[in-house]
């Protein structure tokens, strides 16, 4: 095994000189040439595919904004669309390169001179300079460079207990940082180390049925009168409000779904929570929904999904409860 793995050094040695003339001289030069993301995606394939998947991956193209900033007329929120980097003081700047494929891997780990990250430089050979940033990289901090508004409600709730971004929307994952898919790339991650880091999703995918998210109390009283009452008690859990965020109408809708014995619904009921009209749940804050239910109703199915008004709803808790 200890001559298998010498004889790995040495090819990843020998095919490292082939890295420049392969095109990753330039992957900390981004005020130059400004790499794009199928570039780092060579070697940091997982990273790569759950990025393209993520919202960040849309920031700059998505209809919404678009035309939110009247065709990027509207200068004010284009820097966090699309960053030079993140790790700036004040707000990041507009990069000139690349903006269509929005928040990109160097829009966080761009910090002048490498690619910087939580994880330690484990392989032997590195086609470009790495440094290790332990703290920022775990630090709500980096997150609230641009999303300001949600950073302060975070910043605003109380410090025991408190998740930080990264705790909620990048799972944990135990994972080599760089993985083989041709001769050079088996080359240059051969010798890496697993490291314990996170997924590259960010969205509200990450946290849907998050268990400590909501507190869910259900009550429900004794037929009568042709119908059944129910009532269900919300508490939000998070460190920032539900639903957060700064544009496009954030909104929770509850919904509840009285079933019968088969599984069909006989009716619905229900709620739109608005941020933009004081409606959000803040941190501890209880909310109690009550329905009347038709008598054949022998179930009850909670919906809470979140989302903007004019995108798609993400389904953030839904439970079903038998009916007496």
């Amino acid at each position: 095994m200890a001559d298998a793995r010498a004889l790995l050094a040495c090819a990843a040695v020998a095919v490292v000189a082939g890295c420049v003339v392969g095109g990753y001289e330039h992957l900390t030069t981004v005020e130059d040439v400004s790499p794009g993301v199928e570039q780092c995606g060579e070697c940091h394939v997982a990273i790569y595919e759950e990025f393209r998947a993520s919202a960040h991956a849309e920031a700059w193209v998505r209809p919404a904004f678009v035309g939110a900033t009247s065709q990027y007329r509207i200068t004010e929120c284009l820097g966090c669309h699309a960053p030079a980097s993140v790790l700036v003081e004040g707000v990041p700047l507009l990069r000139s390169a690349r903006r269509e494929e929005g928040v990109t891997c160097i829009a966080c780990h761009f910090d002048g001179c490498a690619m910087a990250g939580p994880a330690p430089a484990s392989a032997p050979v590195r086609p470009h300079p790495v440094a290790q940033e332990q703290e920022i990289f775990l630090a709500s901090e980096l997150c609230g460079k641009c999303h300001e508004g949600t950073f302060a409600e975070w910043r605003r709730a109380p410090e025991l207990g408190k998740r930080s971004c990264q705790d909620c929307h990048m799972p944990r994952v135990t994972r080599t940082l760089a993985q083989a898919t041709d001769l050079l790339s088996s080359a240059l991650v051969a010798l890496e180390d697993e490291f314990p880091g996170r997924r590259h999703t960010f969205h509200l995918d990450a946290v849907a049925n998050f268990e400590d998210a909501l507190r869910v109390e259900l009550h429900s009283r004794a037929r009568e009168h042709g119908a059944v009452s129910v009532a269900l008690k919300l508490e939000n859990r998070l460190p920032h409000l539900i639903p957060t965020g700064e544009f496009g109408f954030r909104r929770v809708r509850v919904t509840f779904t009285g079933l019968d014995r088969s599984g069909a619904a006989l009716a619905t009921r229900e709620w739109e929570l608005f941020k933009e009209l004081g409606e959000a749940l803040a941190l501890g804050e209880p909310r109690t929904f009550a329905a009347c239910l038709p008598e054949e109703a022998t179930a009850l199915r909670v919906t809470v999904a979140a989302g903007k008004e004019s995108g798609a709803e993400v389904i953030f808790f839904e439970q079903e409860w038998s009916l007496p």
